[in-house]
C-alpha cells in the first residue's frame, strides 16, 4: 500500500518506519523534505521524502500527525486533495501548544471509565 505520512516527527516518524519496514510504500513529508534524509534511510525499504502536499498525492492512504491546532486549517485547505483516501489522524489536544482549543476539547470529553468530565 501507498502511504503519506504528512508530519513526520516522533510518531509520524514511527509509524512510517514501522509500516516501510512492513513492506509498504511510505513517502514521509515536511516543508523542508532534505531534513528527513536519515528517516528515510533508517525507514529503509520504499521510504523517500518529499513536501506535504506530495504525500497526500502519493498514498492510498494519509496520516496526519500535525499539532492538533492546526487539524481546521489543514482541513479547509487540504479536503478536496484528501477526498476519496483513507485518512488517520493522531493529532490530540495539548494545552501549551494548542491553547483555549486544548481546553475546550477537553472540557468536552467525558471519559467512560470515570464519572464527569475529566
Amino acid at each position: 500500500m501507498k502511504i503519506g505520512i504528512v508530519g513526520s516527527g516522533h510518531i509520524g516518524g514511527l509509524i512510517g518506519t514501522l509500516w516501510a519496514r512492513a513492506g509498504h510504500e511510505v513517502l514521509f513529508s515536511s516543508r523542508n523534505p532534505a531534513s528527513l534524509e536519515s528517516l528515510v534511510r533508517a525507514a529503509g525499504g520504499d521510504a523517500r521524502s518529499g513536501t506535504p502536499d506530495e504525500a497526500i498525492a502519493f498514498g492510498d492512504a494519509v496520516l496526519l500527525s500535525i499539532p492538533f491546532g492546526a487539524l481546521p486549517e489543514f482541513g479547509r485547505t487540504k479536503a478536496e486533495a484528501l477526498r476519496g483516501k483513507v485518512v488517520l489522524e493522531t493529532g490530540n489536544p495539548n494545552h501549551k501548544r494548542d491553547g483555549a482549543m486544548a481546553e475546550a476539547v477537553t472540557r468536552s470529553v467525558v471519559c467512560p471509565l470515570k464519572s464527569g468530565p475529566p
